[in-house]
């Protein structure tokens, strides 16, 4: 995608960020609506789609190394642009307050799984 953007814009002459912005964003709208090679639809059809996760259910949540409890839960069916809670504890002997530490969470959802990795400071 980059590179096809940026050879788009290597011969015209623009004389504001402003200009390169606009540019670009027609070249994005150009590039998202393009169809797909190898199956249906174009990345603009992509995004319209509604999201829907069927079965949610976070399998691993730490802290560091100390894991939280209690795991896995259920959050059920979650709609497009929605979002649930569900409520995991994690031992005080985790590490100090103000410390940096490392926060894990994954899970399954029917079709597929989910992961993702931050960086913290200890309440």
């Amino acid at each position: 995608m980059q590179r096809w953007i940026v050879a788009a814009l290597r011969k015209p002459k623009f004389f504001s960020l402003d200009e390169v912005n606009q540019a670009i964003a027609g070249l994005l709208t150009k590039l998202n609506q393009r169809p797909f090679r190898k199956r249906e639809g174009s990345r603009a059809s992509l995004f319209a789609q509604p999201f829907q996760v069927t079965a949610g259910q976070p399998t691993v949540l730490s802290v560091g190394t100390v894991a939280g409890t209690p795991l896995p839960q259920s959050v059920g069916t979650i709609g497009a642009g929605a979002s649930a809670l569900a409520t995991v504890t994690v031992p005080g002997s985790v590490g100090a307050s103000g410390a940096a530490s490392s926060l894990t969470l994954s899970g399954t959802y029917t079709g597929g799984t989910f992961s993702s990795n931050g960086r913290i400071t200890l309440p």
